[in-house]
Order: C-alpha cells, then structure tokens, then sequence
C-alpha cells in the first residue's frame, strides 16, 4: 500500500503511513502562469494499492483531489481508495428550491469516477454514502472523543441540540461521563437560541460535543449561558472544526479548551482519527 497525501490533509497521511507502515508518495503541485492547478505524483504507484488522502474543505481542494484521483489511475495503480476525513459539500445533499443540484451527489460521482472505494469521517448527511455507486464507508469518530475525556475530569457532556444526541450519548457510553442536551432554535446562520436543560451546572467541568463546528455561534451562546449557570469550566469538542473567520480564536477566548480532530488541520486539532482510518483500511484493501 502506498498513501498519497493531499496538500490538505499532510500530517494525517503521515499518521496512516506510520501505523500501517507503508510508503508515502512525493507529490509534486504548482499553479501554471495561468492559475490552473498541476499535481503530478512523482513516486511509483504501479500496480500498488493507493490510498489518496484529501479533506475537500473547498473547491480548491476538491479539484486537487479529483486531479490526484485521475493521475493515480492514469499511473497504473491496481486498487485507489479515497479518503476524505472532510467531506465538503455533504450537508447539501438534497434540493431545496427547482434548479438546483445535489451537490454531495455530484461530487461523489467526480471522485468515484476514478476509485474503487470511498472512506469518510463522520459525515454530515449519511445519505451521502448513497451516492456512491463503488463501496463506500463511514468511519466514526466517536471512539477517539471519548478516549480523549476519558481521564480529563469532565463531569458532564452537552449535546448542543437534539440532532446530536445520539453521538453525545455514544460517547457518554464509552467515556463513562454522563450527558444531557440542550434544546436549539436556529433563527439564521448565526443566530440561536438555547434553552438549558434542568441540570445543576454549578462548579461542574462541561464538555459540549458536536460533529462540525463551522463559526461556532451555537458553542459559544451555550457556553455562556453555561457559564452564566454557574459552571467551572466549559470546553467544546468536534470531528471536524471548519473554524471560520476569527471563530476558533473567539471559542479559545470563552472555553477552558477547544478539541477537534485533524481531519481538518488547526492549531486546535487535539486528537488523530489516524488509527480509526488505519482499521477501516485494512479491511477495505
């Protein structure tokens, strides 16, 4: 097996290669006098299982990965498996008004036009997987929040709305920390209401859990009303952490801490989902 690393997700690939101990690609990528992108794939991929590595956090990525999928086929390569800890685009995944395009739709047959299986991380829309027409999983990023509280002096866990139960009460399950939710009404994209829950949050340490944080504004209402609720401590964790504008500046500011996985490559990327994608590998080649 051969990782060959998108220039979004860098240090990830490396993590894979070291934990399956395979090679790591050189890949060569500039910008022609004319802005279009070149990449080209200067290590020898022939007739070797390629897994490409790619979170496709905007069009400039996503290109990039469609780029890397065609030269890895174009190179020979006997099996491509792609990679997206980040899946951009998979919370448009259905048409709200005529005229437009499913956008997670039209992505996932651009990949798939030159790989034979698909992984994700923690996918905003699991309908996703439905689009794909080669085999596609869904790796769950579940295990390492927990493992990362396990130990950490978190009293309980918050489940910012309802929508996220289910992954708060997994991770409740496997760090042995209790949890609850808050109730959330999204009057806009930046704008919310919250609603605590009957819970004593006085002199508490509170972890607040999400899939994707993307300004932050529902973090940062819950944490101050948390707060303002007489908690100790509040931080905030996700699989992916978008960050956008000074967001992820502003959380540090409000909480004790801010975790995300390195699907997404920040100063704020805590823990590695490296090993989770290692296992779904070895399974899927």
């Amino acid at each position: 097996m051969i990782v060959v690393p998108g220039s979004a997700s860098s240090g990830l690939s490396r993590k894979i290669a070291d934990i399956s101990g395979c090679e790591i690609a050189n890949v060569e990528k500039k910008r022609f006098p004319d802005g279009e992108m070149y990449v080209r794939i200067a290590s020898d991929v022939s007739g070797k299982d390629a897994v490409i590595v790619q979170s496709t956090t905007s069009d400039e990525k996503i290109l990039e990965a469609i780029l890397l999928c065609d030269a890895t086929r174009e190179a020979n390569a006997r099996k491509i498996v792609f990679v997206a800890p980040y899946f951009g685009y998979a919370r448009q995944d259905k048409i709200f008004k005529p005229g437009e395009p499913i956008s997670a739709r039209a992505f996932a047959r651009a990949i798939q036009a030159n790989c034979d299986a698909f992984l994700s991380v923690d996918l905003h829309a699991n309908s996703v997987i439905n689009w794909f027409t080669i085999p596609a999983f869904e790796i769950s990023a579940i295990p390492c929040v927990a493992n990362y509280f396990r130990g950490k002096n978190i009293d309980i866990l918050v489940s910012p709305d309802k929508g996220g139960v289910e992954r708060v009460k997994r991770t409740s399950e496997l760090s042995g920390i209790p949890y609850v939710h808050l109730d959330k009404v999204r009057l806009d994209g930046h704008t919310v209401t919250i609603k605590l829950p009957d819970w004593d949050f006085r002199g508490k340490n509170v972890a607040i859990v999400d899939d994707i944080i993307s300004t932050g504004g529902t973090i940062k209402t819950a944490a101050k009303q948390m707060l303002d609720a007489g908690a100790k401590s509040v931080s905030c964790a996700c699989t992916h952490g978008l960050f956008l504008g000074n967001s992820g500046n502003e959380l540090a500011a409000l909480c004790n801490a801010v975790i995300a996985s390195d699907t997404i490559e920040t100063k704020f990327s805590s823990y590695s989902v490296a090993e989770e994608i290692e296992r779904a590998l070895s399974k899927v080649i």
